[in-house]
């Protein structure tokens, strides 16, 4: 090997892609070829670090960081270059390994290229043989360091790519969980708690079909109570003791189910069901219901931790159920206190017995007769019967006088609407319903009462139920009057039609009335 001398001023400092001095381990149990090999290096501008053989080489590399490439010795006492070779790159793949030896072989380049060597020199070898092998060295060293940072680049991509994957899951559970708890929290009836159930359960897990029964009085049979999508007819009505289906099955043992589409573990008697995630409905620790979506139509599978979701939605909806529960419970108790007070005040006087059930059914008739909306017609249905209650705040000297009332007397009875709102607004009546009991003395023409609206200024419930009043009132014998025949009331209302009356509910009385009881005239 020349002198480094010779070239020392001539060539350029070899370095790392980063501009700092290769870091080379030179691995040979000759001292003297290690000396002279070291000072060949430093003359190009290397740092140089020596190892006497394989074992202390590895003991370098292991405390000794950024070491760029090795020069080893094939022949080596303890462990051989070639063994060395590959223990270097399990410690670290960017890190260039070149061969020396004196007895190349094909055998032993074969072997060496296996463990990872990239270069081989032979001695002797010339200075300028050196220099090439160490140029390309460092150069493979700058594209394996490239190489490395871009691995790392990728793998920390891949890692952020997963932590937003996560965190968008997270905040799209949290938000439909929010929806389930906002949603569920507006309800206030059974029918639409069953309503959103089924919607939310597929609005959570991607699938188009959902259904939810309720366990029946005697806790034998489920009855459907709301469905998204088809179904077959005999999940309508579930018997427990008997049915194969899937939701017969959590409604006897209580617990969640997930079924798969097909496997080992799918079970031949559930195949024919399409129910995929079941889960039970608790009141009171008690199973109270069952509800259970599909698999999804489309591609998709069902999201990650859709079965707690739907765990979640049926916890919140057992919960709504409970209270809906107990407060129609409350609500209805109070509403037959209120008709059995309606009972009494017509029992006050025998010429008005049962005339808010008779004032109810026409007005209910006609509302559906003007095609008014099922929540008008309920509305009607559930407030029509308390429309006087209000008259118990009433005297008997005035309300069953006998002749004509003073006009003192007659303001006394005007407040009757007034106080019969007062005692139903802790009923939780919808608005019109309210509105139906104030306003149902109102006349078309604004001198009504109690507050003279006009026209459509008067809810439609209350026009509706005013023309009902009004015929049950005539066609009834009263103290001051005898009952007119069914066409002698109708022309008494239409020659009021316009002034006291909406025409539209008056021409739909006449329709009525045409029609006889077997369209469910007031005789049926």
């Amino acid at each position: 090997m020349k002198d480094a001398r010779d070239n020392r001023e001539t060539q350029p400092p070899i370095a790392t892609g980063a501009g700092g001095p290769l870091r080379l381990l030179v691995v040979d149990d000759d001292e003297a070829v290690r000396a002279s090999l070291g000072s060949c290096l430093r003359s190009m501008g290397c740092e140089v670090i020596e190892a006497a053989d394989g074992h202390q080489g590895l003991e370098r590399l292991r405390s000794i960081p950024g070491i760029d490439a090795i020069l080893s010795d094939v022949m080596m006492p303890g462990m051989n270059g070639v063994e060395f070779v590959r223990r270097v790159k399990e410690l670290d793949r960017s890190i260039v390994a070149v061969v020396i030896t004196a007895y190349p072989s094909v055998g032993v380049t074969v072997e060496a290229m296996r463990a990872g060597a990239s270069d081989f020199l032979t001695k002797p070898f010339r200075l300028d043989q050196l220099r090439l092998a160490v140029q390309r060295a460092a150069l493979e060293r700058r594209v394996l360091l490239e190489q490395k940072s871009l691995r790392a680049e990728v793998e920390m991509h891949k890692a952020l790519e997963h932590v937003n994957r996560q965190l968008e899951l997270t905040l799209k559970e949290q938000a439909v969980l929010f929806t389930i708890s906002e949603t569920l929290g507006k309800v206030q009836h059974l029918e639409e708690l069953y309503r959103e159930v089924t919607n939310l359960a597929c609005a959570a897990t991607g699938s188009d079909r959902a259904r939810l029964w309720t366990l029946d009085e005697a806790g034998t049979h489920l009855d459907m109570v709301a469905a998204r999508g088809d179904f077959r007819p005999e999940l309508v009505r579930v018997d427990l003791a008997s049915s194969m289906a899937p939701c017969a099955s959590v409604a006897r043992f209580g617990h969640p189910v997930a079924l798969q589409d097909t496997g080992p573990g799918r079970s031949p008697s559930l195949s024919e069901w399409d129910d995929r995630l079941i889960v039970p409905l608790r009141c009171r620790q008690k199973v109270a219901g069952v509800l259970s979506v599909a698999a999804p139509t489309h591609p998709e599978p069902f999201p990650e931790g859709a079965l707690a979701t739907l765990q979640f939605l049926a916890e919140r909806a057992s919960l709504a159920y409970e209270n809906l529960v107990l407060y129609q419970n409350l609500h209805l108790n109070h509403h037959a206190t209120l008709e059995a007070l309606i009972r009494s005040l017509e029992a006050r006087d025998p010429y008005t017995k049962s005339h808010s059930q008779r004032v109810t059914r026409m007005a209910v008739r006609l509302a559906e007769l003007m095609g008014s909306s099922s929540q008008r017609c309920n509305a009607i249905l559930y407030a029509g019967h308390l429309h006087d209650i209000g008259k118990i705040g009433i005297r008997d000297s005035i309300l069953t006088k006998p002749g004509k009332l003073t006009p003192e007397e007659y303001r006394v009875i005007q407040r009757h609407p007034v106080i019969g709102e007062q005692i139903v607004a802790r009923l939780d009546l919808e608005p019109e319903g309210l509105a139906l009991i104030r306003h149902h003395h109102e006349r078309w023409d604004g001198t009504g009462y109690p507050d003279r609206l006009g026209g459509r200024e008067i809810p439609a419930a209350a026009r509706i139920l005013s023309v009902a009043d009004a015929y049950d009132a005539v066609t009834s014998d009263r103290p001051y009057h005898r009952a007119l025949e069914s066409e002698d009331a109708l022309a008494e209302i239409r020659a009021n039609a316009g002034t006291q009356f909406d025409p539209r509910v008056v021409e739909a009385l006449g329709d009525l009335l045409a029609a006889g009881p077997a369209a469910g005239g007031p005789d049926a």
